[in-house]
């Protein structure tokens, strides 16, 4: 198994929905996460590779598996909502990872898109084999031929959970724009960094929490941020904001003494999601 710095986040959120799945009342309770881990701990054995050895000792601070997995719980919840108005929906699950969305919120119905760069769709291939509503595409998400293969006839509902983060904001403001051209109405819900992190004197403090502490390479560092979630609106016109959501919302237990955070503005958006709708442009 090799895989990029960025790819590597992926196992990270695998190894986190698998703790979770073990934990005491789970949150997201993905079990095929669980069996995935297992398969795949011979491959990290045979690597010397800092975040594998963490990943497989099981240390993961508690608070951030929670936060994955509410995450997770929370875009499946959009994928749901979504479908009950358009049951033949088009979801396109971007920067997938090894995460198994499809089983949780297939209805029967909709068509289903993992999206990976081609290093990790390979992997996930062997694990996660193709069917008739569900397909992989190996390419990057800035890469726009990719959309050649989406029907345009379908309500088309796009997720992006920490991607953004690691990109280039002028990268991300051509895929919207682009999104809009070929899916005019389609909504994005995506995670989104605050930029107070990554500028002047904090910059140094979130290497420290990146590369020493979660043991994420070097070039997993995030460089992309805003401060509020409406900024997208200004990008062009057609964007429009609909909701946003920080897992400081759900109140859940798990989150313990680290609600009182929440009630902090800067600390409850540090990471958060947003939820758009790209509209036709009038002519």
């Amino acid at each position: 198994m090799s895989l990029s710095d960025v790819s590597e986040t992926a196992l990270f959120t695998l190894f986190c929905h698998a703790l979770d799945a073990k934990s005491k009342q789970p949150i997201l309770n993905d079990q095929t996460a669980v069996e995935t881990i297992r398969l795949i701990t011979e491959s990290f054995t045979e690597q010397d590779n800092k975040m594998h050895k963490q990943l497989l000792k099981g240390r993961i601070d508690n608070i951030v598996v929670v936060h994955i997995a509410l995450r997770a719980r929370y875009y499946d919840e959009q994928v749901l909502e979504f479908v009950q108005q358009h049951p033949d929906a088009v979801i396109i699950n971007i920067a997938c990872g090894m995460d198994n969305r499809f089983e949780r919120v297939d209805n029967g119905q909709l068509l289903f898109y993992d999206l990976d760069l081609p290093e990790m769709i390979a992997i996930k291939k062997e694990r996660f084999p193709e069917q008739e509503r569900y397909k992989q595409i190996g390419q990057s998400v800035f890469e726009p031929s990719w959309m050649e293969q989406i029907p345009k006839d379908r309500k088309v509902l796009l997720l992006a959970e920490g991607l953004f983060m690691y990109c280039q904001k002028e990268d991300i403001q051509q895929l919207l724009l682009n999104l809009q051209e070929q899916f005019p109405g389609c909504e994005f819900a995506f995670e989104l960094f605050n930029q107070f992190w990554t500028r002047g004197w904090r910059k140094p403090i979130l290497k420290v929490i990146l590369h020493r502490k979660l043991k994420f390479g070097k070039n997993a560092g995030m460089t992309f941020g805003l401060r509020h979630g409406k900024d997208i609106e200004k990008w062009a016109p057609g964007f429009e904001f609909i909701k946003e959501w920080t897992y400081f919302d759900t109140n859940h237990k798990k989150i313990g003494l680290y609600r009182v955070l929440g009630k902090l503005p800067l600390l409850r958006r540090t990471l958060w999601t947003v939820h758009y709708r790209l509209n036709k442009l009038s002519k």
